[in-house]
C-alpha cells in the first residue's frame, strides 16, 4: 500500500550522509529564493490538451523570476496549440514538422535555453504539474553544491499526495544516502520532472536521438552520474505525474533491453562485427531462456527491442562516434 509523502521519506533506511550537500539556508518552501534566477522551464507535448492548462498554470504559480517557458510541441492533432495560444507572449511555443520524439524534442528546448543564457533547465511533463515553490526549491539547493547533475522533487500521483508508483519504486532500489530534510541521493529518476544545470549539459550532452521515448532519461541519467555528479531528490519540493495503470506495456519492456543492448553497442571498444554478433548470441540465450519459462511478453519485448536495433543501426553508430569524440552531443546549437 502506498504510503503518504511525510511517511515514505521517513521511512528509508537509507543512514545518515552529512556532507553530500553542503549546509544551505533554512528559509521554508516558498519564496526561497528572492533574485532572479535565469531558468528555462521545458516542455514536450504531443496531443496535451487534456493537460496543458494545469501544467503552464502550475509553472506561473512559481515564487521565483526569471522563468522562461519553452514548448516544443510534435504536431499534435488535437487543440492543445490552440490551448496555449491563450498564453501569449509568456509562453514560446516551438513547432517540430512530426513527432520526432521525447528526447529530440527536449533537446531543442535544451539548445534554445543555451541561447537565451539560462543557468538551469527544468524538464516538466505534459501530463505533469508542480506545487508553489517547487523549482526554487530545487535551484536553492542546486546552489549550494556545484557536483549536483539532476534535481527531482518529490512526485507524487497526478490528483493526491500520494507518491506516484512508478517514483516510489525507484527509492528502496536506488537511495542510498539521506540528509534529513535536505536531499537524498538516488542513481535515477523518471524525467518528468527534473531540474539540470546547463553547465552540466554543455559537458555531458542531451538526450540521446537513438531513443524515441522510453529509455532515453536512463541513458542521460547514467552519462550524467558516471560524470561524477549527483541524482538527487529533494523532499521539499512537490511535483504530482500522472500514472499509467497495468502492467508495463511491451514497448516499455522493449525499450529496456533496448537501452541495455544500446549501452553495449556504443560503449564497447570491439570492432563492428563483434558487438553486433555478442549481442546477437545474447539476444538468442535470452530469448530461450524466456521460451522455457513461458514469459511470451517478455520474449515478445526481446524481439523488438532487437528489431529497432536493426532498424537504427545507422543511428546507433552515429551516437557513438558522437559519444566518442564530441563535446556536449546531441546538441546540435553547440
Amino acid at each position: 500500500m502506498q504510503n503518504r509523502i511525510e511517511s515514505s521519506v521517513n521511512s528509508l533506511q537509507l543512514g545518515h550522509c552529512a556532507g553530500l550537500i553542503p549546509p544551505c539556508n533554512k528559509r521554508g518552501v516558498l519564496f526561497m529564493i528572492d533574485r532572479k534566477s535565469n531558468t528555462a522551464v521545458v516542455i514536450v507535448t504531443f496531443n496535451a490538451s487534456e493537460w496543458i492548462n494545469r501544467c503552464v498554470e502550475s509553472v506561473f504559480s512559481q515564487s521565483i523570476s526569471g522563468l522562461h517557458l519553452i514548448v516544443i510541441d510534435n504536431n499534435s492533432q488535437d487543440d492543445t496549440i490552440k490551448k496555449l495560444g491563450m498564453y501569449g507572449e509568456n509562453v514560446t511555443v516551438l513547432h517540430s514538422p512530426g513527432n520526432i520524439g521525447f528526447g529530440r524534442a527536449n533537446n531543442i528546448g535544451f539548445e534554445k535555453a543555451i541561447e537565451l543564457g539560462c543557468e538551469y533547465c527544468f524538464l516538466l511533463n505534459q501530463d505533469a504539474w508542480i506545487e508553489p515553490g517547487c523549482i526554487a526549491s530545487l535551484i536553492d539547493v542546486a546552489e549550494c553544491d556545484t557536483n549536483m547533475g539532476i534535481l527531482s522533487p518529490l512526485q507524487c500521483s497526478y490528483d493526491s499526495k500520494l507518491l506516484h508508483r512508478g517514483f516510489q519504486s525507484y527509492l528502496p532500489l536506488h537511495a542510498k544516502k539521506l540528509i534529513p530534510e535536505e536531499a537524498f541521493e538516488v542513481n535515477f529518476v523518471q524525467a518528468a520532472l527534473w531540474l539540470i544545470p546547463v553547465r552540466v549539459l554543455l559537458d555531458v550532452g542531451g538526450f540521446d536521438p537513438v531513443f524515441f521515448m522510453y529509455g532515453e532519461d536512463d541513458d542521460l541519467a547514467g552519462r550524467i552520474r558516471n560524470s561524477g555528479r549527483l541524482i538527487v531528490v529533494i523532499p521539499n519540493a512537490v511535483g504530482h505525474h500522472r500514472e499509467s495503470l497495468g502492467l508495463p506495456s511491451i514497448k516499455r519492456q522493449a525499450a529496456r533491453y533496448f537501452t541495455d543492448t544500446v549501452a553495449l553497442l556504443r560503449y564497447s571498444y570491439h570492432p563492428l562485427w563483434r558487438r553486433y554478433l555478442i549481442v546477437a548470441s545474447g539476444a538468442f540465450r535470452s530469448f530461450a531462456k524466456l521460451m522455457c519459462v513461458f514469459k511470451f511478453r517478455k520474449c515478445i519485448s526481446l524481439l523488438l527491442s532487437h528489431w529497432w536495433v536493426l532498424t537504427r543501426f545507422y543511428q546507433i553508430e552515429k551516437s557513438r562516434k558522437a559519444l566518442m569524440s564530441s563535446s556536449s552531443p546531441f546538441l546540435g546549437a553547440r
